[in-house]
């Protein structure tokens, strides 16, 4: 009876700590997440995704070819490098609790779940923060989903071990720590986290291609052509019940595919109730995007290459906007 008594208490216990816990202090994230909740009420709309929407897609520019077609709006860039899905879901999740009362837009990277997480994150509190039970549930379906049977059991058991470790608040003293800094130091985050527009976007580095290294690109983009992938259900759905939880927080979704150097799934297909998608990733139907002078690497473009992108992007959605239908 102790003993039960005992366990009760320390699970009430953790759950209470882990509802109560600052947000990890994890670079890029905790900035931009500390930054938009101060001006979380400024902005009609975000993007939420990986690098391939932290270097490509500028608000500044985005801003001002809405305002040339007539559309007001302030936007900010909330890419984050290596940002997948269910990690992703979680970050939106964040920005639509803070109930921003401007919001109207949420752009977000429509990209593959994968069931695995990467060596260099192990152990890290980039691996753990962000299984709750929601995003769990999506993990662990994606890994029964895609693994054989023994995969699956190690893929099910690294996430629930994570899970189990997230609400017992392993590791989660540096943040107490690094928070209590904040309110007694008053330290600020450095400009630069934000980019050089304090709007979240920060370029690419422009560099040289080496002549291998074009032509190892080159035959990726053949490559590219004529790779074709599965469809992917489970991702689907994720999606989609995410589109859900936007709109019920008064936002329209609307998700973005970047000028890609990498095969992807034919998402939604068959179906197109999920939300808006704004697919990039066709060098035959983009190729400036895909041009080796717009880009720093193979999976990223320059600072030029995320001027012509972003000024893609917003045209696009004028057009949308003018006749969503």
């Amino acid at each position: 009876m102790l003993f039960a008594t005992g366990l009760v208490a320390t699970g009430a216990s953790c759950l209470i700590i882990h509802a109560t816990a600052p947000f990890p202090d994890i670079s890029q994230l905790r900035p931009k997440l500390d930054y938009f909740k101060q001006h979380r009420d400024e902005f009609d709309a975000v993007f939420v995704g990986s690098s391939r929407v932290y270097h490509h897609i500028a608000p500044q520019i985005f801003d001002r070819t809405m305002r040339e077609r007539g559309h007001e709006i302030r936007s900010f860039n909330f890419g984050v490098h290596a940002l997948s899905p269910p990690e992703s879901f979680y970050i939106v999740d964040k920005i639509l609790e803070l109930k921003p009362r401007k919001l109207r837009w949420l752009f977000l990277e429509l990209a593959p779940m994968p069931a695995e997480i990467e060596s260099q994150r192990m152990g890290t509190i980039r691996a753990t923060y962000w299984h709750d039970w929601n995003r769990t549930r999506w993990v662990c379906r994606k890994a029964r989903a895609d693994a054989g049977e023994s995969g699956a059991r190690e893929l099910l058991a690294l996430h629930l071990g994570l899970f189990l470790k997230n609400y017992a608040n392993i590791g989660r003293g540096p943040d107490f720590m690094s928070s209590l800094g904040r309110i007694f130091n008053r330290e600020k985050r450095p400009a630069k986290s934000l980019g050089p527009a304090a709007d979240g976007f920060t370029p690419s580095p422009d560099e040289a291609w080496p002549t291998d290294a074009r032509e190892a690109y080159a035959q990726n983009l053949a490559w590219l052509k004529s790779k074709k992938l599965p469809a992917d259900p489970t991702t689907d759905d994720t999606f989609r019940e995410l589109a859900l939880r936007v709109r019920a927080a008064g936002a329209a979704p609307v998700f973005v595919i970047p000028p890609t150097a990498l095969p992807l799934p034919p998402f939604f297909e068959g179906r197109d109730d999920a939300a808006t998608v704004f697919a990039f990733n066709d060098p035959a139907h983009f190729p400036a995007l895909y041009e080796v002078a717009n880009r720093s690497d193979v999976e990223h473009l320059n600072a030029a290459g995320a001027e012509a992108f972003t000024q893609l992007l917003a045209r696009r959605f004028c057009d949308y906007l003018s006749n969503p239908h």
